[in-house]
């Protein structure tokens, strides 16, 4: 093999270290080169996952740690292998703009997703090391150390602000004329309306309203769900800090059954249909469910 040649290593390294099979990989590249290239794949999710905690900066550093003469640089991920082939030629081509580079990888690794002009090569692990297994340690056996702390703190500064998406429900009782809602020890008496996060299970916001709404009745049957609108919830909980909760409410039909509250829910009280469209709930109502309060009443208003 000629020494002229660029080695290129792709690779994610989303591990707290680099391991054995990490470092088996770079050396043999790196004897093999008189120049190495690590090319690091990014997620494009909006913030880090237990999949992919780790930004490019925080890997490139640790790569350069240990070979500090590589170039590194940082491939997002594709919709397609071939759309992602045509990204990393490109990358390739910046540093090796003859076109000499061999790429390599180990098994399991890019290489039968690669369709580009350049040639590969397998390298043998010498151990069964995975990353997955160290972020799990990383995540069973948190460290104590002043540098852990600053990493927690680190990842919780960085990632971009979230919106977090979560449901509201107003059960209503169409022949009686009432609404059903909900109460918690924690609110002193004030009312609010049946909700929660939407989780990812859930296939629709409808399905989460369905879901939230059946849970903390303890169990009343209802109709579909219908969409009422959506508004930022002043959430105490969130205040001070960047992100925020943006909640859907919904409005299902009773159908049978006897409210008893369960979930998160202590107990549930209906209450007179006239109460809400006149505004005599906003009173009772947590003040972050206000708004709510306001939009049942417009809606219960029209339909009459």
């Amino acid at each position: 093999m000629g020494r002229e040649t660029l080695g290129v290593v792709v690779a994610r390294f989303q591990s707290p270290e680099l391991h054995d099979g990490h470092r088996h990989l770079l050396d043999v590249v790196e004897s093999r080169h008189p120049r190495l290239l690590v090319v690091l794949g990014t997620a494009r999710t909006y913030v880090p996952t237990s999949k992919n905690p780790l930004d490019f900066a925080t890997r490139r550093e640790m790569v350069r740690g240990r070979y500090p003469l590589a170039l590194v640089a940082e491939l997002p991920d594709c919709r397609g292998d071939a759309m992602w082939s045509r990204a990393l030629d490109a990358i390739v081509a910046e540093h090796a703009p003859a076109g000499d580079a061999v790429l390599y990888g180990s098994r399991d690794s890019f290489l039968r997703s690669y369709s580009g002009e350049h040639r590969c090569e397998e390298i043998d692990p010498i151990e069964d090391h995975t990353a997955t297994a160290l972020r799990l340690e990383a995540v069973t056996r948190p460290a104590t150390t002043d540098d852990f702390r600053r990493g927690v703190i680190y990842a919780a500064t960085t990632r971009p602000p979230v919106v977090y998406q979560t449901v509201d429900v107003a059960i209503t009782d169409d022949r009686r004329r009432r609404v059903l809602f909900a109460k918690k020890r924690e609110d002193a008496g004030a009312l609010r309306f049946l909700g929660g996060f939407v989780l990812p299970g859930d296939d629709s916001l409808e399905a989460a309203a369905r879901r939230e709404a059946i849970a903390e009745s303890g169990g009343l049957e209802i109709g579909d769900a219908t969409y009422l609108g959506s508004t930022r919830v002043d959430d105490w909980r969130y205040r001070g800090g960047a992100d925020r909760i943006t909640t859907a409410l919904f409005v299902a039909p009773y159908l049978l059954g006897r409210a008893t509250g369960a979930d998160d829910v202590d107990e549930n009280e209906w209450v007179s249909e006239l109460d809400v469209t006149s505004g005599a709930i906003a009173a009772r109502l947590v003040p972050e469910h206000r708004r709510l309060g306001e939009m049942l009443a417009a809606h219960l208003r029209a339909r009459r």
